[in-house]
């Protein structure tokens, strides 16, 4: 059995700061068990440790009973990858 599950994504508080020589721009992807496509917010450019995205979305479950949800914090780099906040 499938199920469409709204996930809102209002922001991040007391974010750790990777970013040693400016404001750090943060933003979250998150993806489930069953589907390994991440989807991210919008960046917060400046956002810094306190973050605000206020984004929704719709994610296909396919096994609600056996499936996890993953989210992680990233700061957007332009000139390398993007560095892991938590």
């Amino acid at each position: 059995m499938s199920i469409n599950v709204e996930v809102s994504v209002i922001g991040g508080k007391n974010l750790k700061n990777t970013d040693v020589f400016s404001t750090q721009d943060p933003f979250l992807s998150l993806w489930v068990t069953s589907n390994k496509t991440k989807i991210s917010t919008r960046v917060h450019d400046n956002g810094g440790t306190q973050a605000v995205w206020g984004d929704t979305f719709t994610l296909a479950v396919s096994s609600p009973d056996s499936e996890f949800m993953y989210m992680e914090v990233r700061n957007k780099n332009s000139f390398s990858s993007d560095s892991l906040i938590g």
